[in-house]
C-alpha cells in the first residue's frame, strides 16, 4: 500500500454521510489507493465513484497522476466532489435524472 492510500482527505466523512442521508449506499476504496477514487456510490442502481478533495488543497503531481492514470481505462462515471454541499447538489440532480430516465 502507498503512503498516498493512507491518507484521507478531510471532506470524505462529510461528503460520504451526506450521500448515505440522501439514501446513497456508500462504500470506502481509500485505502486501495495507487488512484483509485475515494468513494464508491450507488443510489437506484446506478453506481458512481467518487473523488474527494479537500478545498484549496493542492494535490501532489504524482497523486494527480496516479488518480488520472486509473480513470483513463475507466468507463464508468467518476464525479470529484469537495464539500458537503458539492455532494448533496449533485446527489439531488442525480436522483432527479434518474426519475426522468
Amino acid at each position: 500500500m502507498t503512503r498516498y492510500a493512507r491518507r484521507v482527505d478531510l471532506s470524505q466523512n462529510e461528503i460520504a454521510t451526506t450521500l448515505q442521508r440522501l439514501g446513497f449506499a456508500v462504500r470506502d476504496l481509500s485505502r486501495l489507493g495507487s488512484g483509485a477514487p475515494d468513494l464508491v456510490t450507488s443510489w437506484d442502481g446506478h453506481t458512481t465513484l467518487v473523488e474527494c478533495k479537500t478545498p484549496k488543497h493542492h494535490d501532489t503531481k504524482r497523486q494527480a497522476e496516479n488518480q488520472r492514470k486509473w480513470r483513463e481505462g475507466w468507463e464508468g462515471e467518476v464525479v470529484v466532489l469537495k464539500t458537503a454541499d458539492e455532494a448533496l447538489a449533485w446527489a439531488l440532480n442525480r436522483k432527479r435524472a434518474t426519475c426522468r430516465a
